[in-house]
């Protein structure tokens, strides 16, 4: 049986920074996508209206 190898800590560094690149892409698309979604004409952009009519109309409980 072979004994398996560490990988080095340059190579580590450069998957951990691969991986951080991944992670701000996603977050960042996801920030997006949740901006379209709930903007005028969005997905969910008429519940967002319709909330905010509740909110106008004194329809709600505010948090502590």
């Amino acid at each position: 049986m072979r004994k398996s190898k560490r990988l080095s800590i340059s190579c580590r560094r450069g998957i951990w920074q691969n991986w951080l690149r991944i992670a701000r892409r996603d977050k960042l698309a996801w920030d997006k996508e949740i901006e379209e979604d709930f903007s005028r004409g969005g997905k969910h952009g008429k519940t967002l209206e319709k909330i905010d009519t509740q909110i106008d109309a004194g329809n709600f409980t505010p948090l502590p």
